[in-house]
């Protein structure tokens, strides 16, 4: 097990963790919602593009998830990466309420926004498991394909900046069981965390499969 690939997963998670609920926060000032999804795309960017040498930038334990399936990591090493993962989520999410020092009404503000009224736990499972199908797809086929641009955070972040404008009325938009485990633990409240749980890792591990009994073929026959 890598020590510095793990700690680059827990920073860049933290600091994941950390802009979404400073973001949430904000919301309520008048800050418009696509807010948080262009800073979530430029963190990726930035950060995945960074740590990418050194740990892959994965940041999610759905794209750890995808990887294993696809067969482009080993379940060993995914185990440490997901317990990294969720490590510096919840220290995100903590120092995030520190900032702003409400007692974590920031964090609570954040579990607020999912899901919408009228939206059952199921139709937000569905949405987020969709959105990760399709992410998860974008970084086999960008970030782990040989084949593959070597700009694949780019499209990462384009790619999550797009599904949480479209899921985030529904289900907040997690898109990543780290964010969602985070926010649960240091709020208290687990009205979500189902729906950012399941949703996600049923859609990583799909995108997985797709990947390696379909795609992946041309990969190894180049």
């Amino acid at each position: 097990m890598n020590g510095r690939a793990l700690l680059a997963e827990v920073l860049g998670t933290m600091g994941l963790v950390l802009v979404v609920v400073c973001c949430a926060t904000n919301l309520p000032t008048g800050w418009p919602p696509i807010t948080i999804a262009l800073a979530v795309a430029f963190y990726v960017v930035g950060m995945g593009t960074a740590m990418g040498p050194i740990s892959g930038g994965q940041f999610n334990p759905a794209v750890t998830i995808g990887l294993v399936v696809a067969g482009k990591m080993k379940a060993s090493d995914a185990i440490g990466y997901i317990l990294a993962q969720c490590v510096g989520g919840i220290v995100g999410s903590f120092a995030a309420s520190s900032v702003y020092g409400d007692g974590g009404a920031g964090v609570r503000a954040a579990i607020k926004i999912a899901p919408a009224n009228g939206i059952t736990q199921t139709n937000a499972m569905v949405a987020e498991l969709f959105i990760t199908l399709f992410f998860i797809l974008v970084v086999l086929m960008t970030a782990a394909d040989k084949r593959a641009p070597k700009n694949g955070a780019l499209y990462l972040g384009v790619m999550l900046a797009t599904g949480i404008m479209a899921i985030g009325p529904v289900s907040g938009a997690a898109i990543n069981p780290a964010v969602g485990v985070s926010l649960s633990v240091t709020s208290s409240s687990w009205t979500s965390v189902l729906s950012w749980l399941a949703g996600p890792v049923v859609g990583a591990v799909i995108a997985g499969a797709l990947y390696r009994g379909v795609f992946q073929n041309g990969e190894e026959a180049a």
